[in-house]
């Protein structure tokens, strides 16, 4: 993966750790302190939605 300083490279291989934490141990298990956009005060009240879609022999799955 490549792209400009600042892109979201990073960003986007944390995310997707994540939920792998998440898919794996159970979101009880799962730190999730902090792990909200922290630039807006009310990111903590709104729920987070990650949605992974895949390509698998020309059938997709979500």
């Amino acid at each position: 993966m490549y792209g400009a300083n600042a892109s979201g490279k990073s960003n986007l291989v944390k995310a997707i750790e994540y939920s792998k934490e998440i898919i794996l141990k159970g979101l009880n298990n799962v730190e999730t302190y902090k792990k909200y956009f922290r630039l807006n005060n009310d990111s903590p009240k709104k729920p987070t939605v990650f949605e992974f879609e895949l390509e698998f022999n020309g059938q997709f799955f979500s």
